[in-house]
Parts: C-alpha cells; structure tokens; sequence
C-alpha cells in the first residue's frame, strides 16, 4: 500500500515523534538519551532549524520543529534517525530496523495549540505514569523553559505567543486539551481543504463576490461534498438563507422543475 504524502505545515512548523519497532526500547540508559540530543544539536548546526520542544521517552520520542525551508523536515528526520540508529546498532551488536515504518509528523498551527502542544511533549512522562509532575522528568526541554535554555530556541517559542501562560498549559489533563485542539485544527485544515476543492481555488470570502451562477456553483458543489449549510455560511459569508435557497433550486433542477434563477449541476 503506497504512503500518504506528508500534511504539508504553513507555518514550517512540525510535531514530529516516532516510534521503535514492536513498542522497543529506543533509549535503553540515559548515554542513549545523551546520544540523541548530541545528534539533535548536530543536525541543528547542519540544518539550521528551530527546535520548541523535546521530549524522549523509553520507545519513542517528540520534536517540536520549525524547518527553514519547504520540505526540509524529511531532511533533517532521516539523517538524525539514520546517524542515531547506526550508533545504537553499533553499540548494542544488532543490525537492521529501530524505528517503527517512518516518523510522523503533524503541521502546527499559530494559535493556542502550539502551547498546548508544547505542555503535551513535556508532560508525557506524566501521563505514563513514570513521574508526577513534568519538571521530574529529565529528559524533556520542559527544564529549558524554566531554566538555561541549550539546545531548545526558547526565546523563539515565546517570541510566536508572548503571552501564552506556560505553567498553565502544564496542568494536569492536558493530554485531553491538546487532543481537543488537535482535533478542532484538523477540522478547520479539512474544512479548508474541501473549500478550495469546490471554489477551484478561490478564496472562501471571494466567493460571494463571484457572477452569481459561478458563485451558486461552488455552494453547491460544497454541499455536495459533504458540507452543512452551517459550515457553507461560516467559510463563505454568505448568508443561510442564500445557500438554503440556491440548493433547493438544484434539486427542482434535478428533478426536471428548474426555477428562474436555478443553478443545475450535472
């Protein structure tokens, strides 16, 4: 079965985590842990990218990375997990295979979800139960936020979202937050998407704008794809009544009765 091509991030921005084959231990002692981050800071010097967050656990791992150009990520992933997984092969007389298929990466927005997401990466010790709190945790950049940042670009970070309350988005719970988020983004994104699909292009609030049998067109052709008149309203601006009214024209169409102003798609 062929790959599903990478979500494409507009921010250049990626959370990016991967997984050792069969749930393994990818970080059997902390000189693993020590190994990667070596590797990090090498692929950064190399790259030149921005790191937000980290976060290394006993089977996998979490990257929160802004690329500097278009595509990079890929880059940048495969020479750090190759150089990694040639050292550990090396060290512990094994050959073949680490990480589980290849890593995943989620584009990231710049809203409420990127600090969301940053309390997610660090509190992920917490949610496994392995610690109580995420400053327990020695393997996460959550001490570089509240200390001497090194490897993380912390002033970066803060620079996006200034105001963002950092101790509050490491409160208990924010796993479910961060899904919530994650959720309603990949909602919007899919919105989006199938938008553009119907409108060829044309941006959502250039559409009431548009000769109006070009513009009912699109209505349609939106709902068609599985769009609520609600959803139509709050991408276009047009108003409820406007959509809910070419809509039932093209059904009178379709069933042979076109009205005047009826916009009939085959």
């Amino acid at each position: 079965m062929a790959k599903k091509p990478r979500q494409i991030s507009k921010t250049g921005i990626y959370h990016v985590y991967a997984r050792g084959i069969n749930h393994q231990r990818i970080f059997e002692n902390e000189k693993d842990d020590n190994k990667f981050l070596e590797l990090v800071a090498t692929a950064k010097d190399e790259f030149v990218f921005d790191l937000y967050a980290y976060c290394l656990m006993d089977n996998h791992f979490h990257l929160l990375i802004k690329e500097s150009e278009p595509g990079d990520i890929s880059t940048i992933m495969e020479r750090l997990l190759s150089n990694y997984v040639a050292w550990y092969n090396v060290k512990y007389h094994r050959s073949g295979g680490l990480i589980a298929d290849r890593f995943k990466s989620k584009p990231v927005n710049i809203d409420r979800y990127f600090w969301a997401l940053i309390g997610y990466i660090h509190n992920n010790p917490v949610e496994e139960h392995m610690v109580q709190k995420a400053g327990y945790y020695l393997y996460s950049s959550y001490h570089e936020y509240i200390g001497k940042a090194v490897l993380v670009d912390v002033d970066k970070a803060k620079g996006i979202l200034p105001d963002a309350d950092f101790e509050r988005w490491h409160k208990p719970g924010m796993a479910a937050r961060y899904k919530a988020l994650y959720e309603r983004q990949e909602a919007n994104r899919l919105l989006w998407e199938i938008t553009l699909s119907c409108s060829r292009g044309v941006m959502p609030k250039q559409i009431e704008t548009l000769e109006k049998k070009e513009r009912n067109m699109i209505l349609i052709r939106m709902v068609q794809a599985g769009l609520s008149i609600r959803k139509v309203e709050r991408m276009t601006g047009i108003s409820r009544g406007v959509i809910t009214r070419v809509i039932r024209n093209n059904e009178a169409c379709q069933n042979g009765g076109c009205p005047r102003f009826g916009t009939r798609i085959p």
